[in-house]
């Protein structure tokens, strides 16, 4: 039983507030003023329900047709088309009193199409399925189920079983159809344009089987096939091209009497488009300037057969950059355009293309039959070409050089260490092997062995270059070439130009040795005294200083006595002892792979120096006294230069001792290391005054107050 569709007066208004309220869109313009349906499936249908009046476009001008809509905007559209008018209590968790669908779902309850999900939700807002749209409409219509509508589609297995009879219902219907590939495609969003053709079809059907049009979907949705949907007032027609196995183009459908629009232009593989044509034979040219549709039309494409268009030559290292002048050692990549857009590169090899490169006038001398050929020396003086033919496809194409390839040039000499044959050299020193790399312009190298009897090898210094040292691909480094800056020019036989490294800097070579106090680190010594710790700075010609931390285990020091090869020590830094009172230090220094030695002499022996005395309280040997009182034992101990302390016991028979006042110095209080503090020096500042046997200078010490009275 099928419920019989309302219509009315009214039938257009409700629709046309229907599509306005519910569907976005709703701005009144003419339908052909829409932009974005041209050649959609269901045009026809929303051209004809616009220009009745009954839905509207966006304010851009637009239709949007593949724009999905939602359950509750799907069920009030049913609504309105059915007349709905029973309610019945909302028990949906997701829909409350205030929503603006709310009396809508209400209908659909009443109206008894619709149940929700089991979780207790309606989904209001959730995209309409292809499936819940047919199953709505065929409850709504009360349509009977008819499960062997859908046996032929190819996908039936994909519709869930409780769609399966209402969607076989509105299928025998015409309601709603299949794709074009037989599928139905059940879980699919309902669009825009599928809702006003499944409702078009619904009002505008009259009972009558005979008249209903057969229901195909192409594109993307529903689509009632070429022709109008019924009930529309303008005739269009469907436009089929037939590209005899190229890439696909859509169909189109136009108003009767309109122009087409040209579509791309599709491609086929080993054929260029001639064009379109009203008959299979292509004797007779479709004009889109002119020509108008009045009929269903299918065009067919022209093809030609290809050719090869062109053949372009770039450089391997890149791929891409265009090569005029081919040099020795480049490799050349052949890159093929045929006149079907296909451009065929060198990787993966097609089988179908042939390559011949060849000279200039030559074409018979083959050189090459590869996508890619490396430019050799014996390619010099003559201009490459390369000849490409295609197979399936007309035509041969040639590649020409602008110019022969020129002569391969000396590059570079790169000059590196021989001890591991690639570091770079740019300061040799003596002793040092230094090998010479040629490099041409070809990308050959040519290393020191085996030995290049080609290559021509001049050492010489950079001050005197007639001089040549040398002309082998290796030179050893010599003193001999102390502050001398090295260089050497290398020419090659058969190839332009030569090639010249220069040395950064001259041979280096020890220049001096600097003798400096250890306690600061940089004040020259001249008279070492026992107990002074010496630092030796190494100078070289190259203005490298070597300082003593970290040691460099290439510096050799020998510590000796003036006159003597008694080796003293070996160290960068030596410490003065009282073994070398009396004698005259040297040093010696010397360094590997530098030119020369450098010595240091120091202008005296060297000695041992009193430092200082200080006065302590006896009664515990070391508290200092600066304020000496009456009754108090005073003890004067005395520091050499070298550590050494001498205290008051035993009595070191060597000090000499001499207390005395500071007011009256030539008075002699005492002369031994000791003194006992009286009340005779009441009113006094006590001194004391220490020299050493064998040692330079004195020591004294000064109380900071008189004795008090």
């Amino acid at each position: 039983m099928k419920k019989t569709v309302k219509k009315h007066v009214a039938e257009a208004a409700l629709v046309s507030f229907t599509f306005a309220s519910v569907l976005p869109g709703g701005a009144a313009f003419a339908a052909a003023d829409v932009t974005d349906v041209n050649g959609h499936w269901a045009e026809q249908a929303i051209h004809d329900w616009m220009e009745r009046g009954y839905i509207g476009g966006y304010e851009d001008n637009t239709f949007r047709p593949n724009q999905t809509i939602t359950r509750a905007e799907f069920v009030k559209l049913v609504n309105k088309t059915i007349d709905a008018d029973q309610t019945a209590t909302i028990a949906f968790s997701d829909v409350s009193d205030s929503d603006w669908f709310a009396g809508e779902v209400a209908l659909a309850l009443g109206e008894g199409y619709v149940s929700g999900f089991e979780d207790g939700t309606f989904r209001p807002g959730e995209p309409v399925t292809r499936a819940q749209a047919a199953a709505f409409l065929a409850k709504a219509l009360k349509l009977t189920g008819d499960a062997d509508a859908v046996a032929d589609m190819t996908d039936s297995a994909a519709i869930p079983d409780w769609a399966v009879g209402a969607i076989g219902a509105v299928v025998a219907e015409g309601y709603m159809g299949g794709y074009e590939d037989g599928t139905f495609r059940p879980n699919r969003p309902l669009t825009r344009a599928e809702a006003v053709s499944m409702l078009n079809r619904v009002l505008n059907d009259d009972g009558n089987e005979d008249t209903k049009p057969p229901v195909v979907i192409g594109g993307g949705g529903g689509s009632s096939s070429g022709g109008s949907s019924g009930g529309g007032s303008v005739t269009r027609y469907t436009v089929t091209f037939d590209t005899d196995g190229g890439s696909t183009v859509a169909s189109v459908t136009v108003k009767r009497g309109d122009k087409l629009t040209k579509p791309a232009d599709p491609t086929k593989t080993g054929y260029t488009f001639g064009g379109w044509y009203t008959d299979k034979a292509c004797t007779t040219p479709w004009n889109f300037e002119n020509d108008t549709v009045r009929e269903a039309t299918t065009l067919y494409a022209k093809w030609d057969v290809a050719s090869v268009s062109s053949v372009k030559v770039v450089d391997g290292k890149d791929g891409y950059t265009p090569v005029t002048n081919p040099v020795a050692g480049q490799v050349l990549y052949a890159n093929v355009m045929l006149s079907d857009g296909t451009e065929i590169g060198t990787y993966p090899v097609d089988d179908r293309v042939t390559y011949k490169w060849y000279y200039e006038g030559s074409d018979d001398a083959v050189l090459g039959t590869k996508p890619t050929y490396t430019v050799t020396r014996d390619n010099v003086g003559k201009k490459l070409c390369v000849t490409v033919a295609v197979k399936g496809y007309k035509g041969e194409v040639t590649w020409t050089a602008a110019a022969a390839v020129p002569a391969v040039t000396v590059s570079s000499v790169a000059v590196v260490d021989g001890a591991d044959g690639f570091t770079p050299v740019t300061n040799p020193r003596a002793g040092q092997v230094l090998n010479a790399n040629v490099m041409l312009s070809d990308g050959t190298e040519i290393g020191v062995y085996p030995v290049n009897a080609d290559v021509t090898y001049e050492w010489y210094y950079k001050e005197s270059p007639e001089t040549v040292l040398g002309t082998e691909p290796t030179y050893t480094v010599t003193t001999d070439n102390a502050g001398k800056t090295l260089c050497v020019t290398v020419t090659v036989k058969d190839c332009e130009g030569e090639a010249t490294w220069t040395a950064a800097k001259a041979v280096a070579a020890v220049s001096s040795v600097k003798v400096v106090d250890g306690t600061d680190g940089y004040t020259p010594v001249t008279n070492p005294v026992a107990g002074q710790v010496l630092y030796a700075n190494v100078m070289l010609s190259d203005g490298t200083e070597i300082g003593v931390h970290p040691v460099n285990t290439d510096v050799k020091y020998v510590w000796s006595y003036e006159g003597s090869d008694a080796v003293l020590g070996t160290e960068p830094t030596y410490t003065v002892t009282k073994d070398n009172v009396g004698k005259t230090l040297c040093l010696k220094v010397t360094m590997k792979g530098y030119e020369g030695e450098a010595t240091w002499t120091a202008d005296k022996a060297a000695v041992m120096e009193v430092s200082s005395v200080a006065v302590v309280d006896g009664a515990d040997g070391f508290t200092p006294v600066t304020n000496p009182r009456a009754g108090q034992v005073l003890n004067a101990n005395v520091m050499l230069s070298d550590g050494t302390e001498i205290g008051v016991y035993p009595v070191n028979a060597d000090v000499t001792y001499e207390w005395y006042y500071k007011e009256s110095p030539e008075t002699v209080l005492g002369t031994e290391p000791t003194y006992t503090v009286t009340t005779d020096n009441a009113g006094k500042t006590l001194c004391v005054t220490v020299t050493v046997k064998d040692c330079e200078g004195e020591a004294t010490w000064t109380a900071a107050k008189a004795v008090a009275e």
